[in-house]
């Protein structure tokens, strides 16, 4: 017999999230929905029962080296087809998840997806043109690359979604205060820290501005 088709959902939590369920119900699909291990740590740091946990740590993504063993003893039955994720912080479990159990369906596992200075340099490695810019955690790093370079600069976290607390510094000043607030965003910038592939230092990017047309 033909084995169902089946998605696993990481960190289904957002508004439209109903909307992937209808849809795969509409066509026969399975939906597997897990915890990213960054998601189900801070459920647990906001406190739970001992068995409230368990059963986190039961819908927990497999940590890296379980996956084939965790699809054998649990989705023997399914043909899983794909991983979804709707979380910043599920980004990197999802990766994984995609390219061990779908490996048909995966260009690889590449941090850099996710790490917004390791893009750029990706970029310049393959010989493309890229920005200057530097990854700081401290005022003193920050303040060598505003030395060497003129206003405007952009700061940006080195993780985030889409726009999300990146902007234009066009004096000292204002620079400092943007590397503050960044600074205490720590924790959304770093929610990945679980993930085994996800950077740890030079949290805050500053790039050289560079003017012209933007294509989406």
């Amino acid at each position: 017999a033909a084995f169902k088709p089946t998605l696993i959902y990481v960190d289904s939590c957002l508004p439209h999230s109903p909307k992937v369920e209808k849809y795969c119900e509409e066509r026969g699909c399975g939906l597997v929905k897990l915890y990213s291990v960054a998601a189900a740590q801070a459920l647990i740091n906001e406190g739970c029962t001992e068995e409230e946990e368990c059963e986190i740590v039961i819908d927990r993504v497999p940590l890296p080296g379980d996956e084939i063993a965790w699809r054998d003893e649990y989705f023997s039955d399914l043909d899983i087809v794909g991983v979804l994720c709707t979380s910043d912080a599920g980004l990197a479990d999802a990766e994984r998840l995609q390219h061990l159990l779908v490996p048909e369906r995966s260009n690889g596992v590449k941090p850099a997806r996710r790490d917004k200075w390791a893009m750029v340099e990706a970029m310049r490695s393959a010989g493309l043109a890229a920005s200057d810019q530097a990854a700081t955690d401290t005022w003193e790093e920050l303040k060598a690359f505003l030395d060497a370079h003129s206003y405007p600069v952009v700061l940006k976290p080195r993780r985030g979604q889409a726009s999300i607390l990146v902007g234009l510094a066009h004096d000292e000043a204002q620079a400092r205060g943007m590397q503050e607030t960044l600074g205490s965003f720590s924790s959304f910038v770093t929610l990945d820290g679980c993930n085994v592939d996800e950077c740890s230092e030079g949290q805050c990017v500053v790039q050289e501005f560079l003017k012209g047309t933007e294509y989406i």
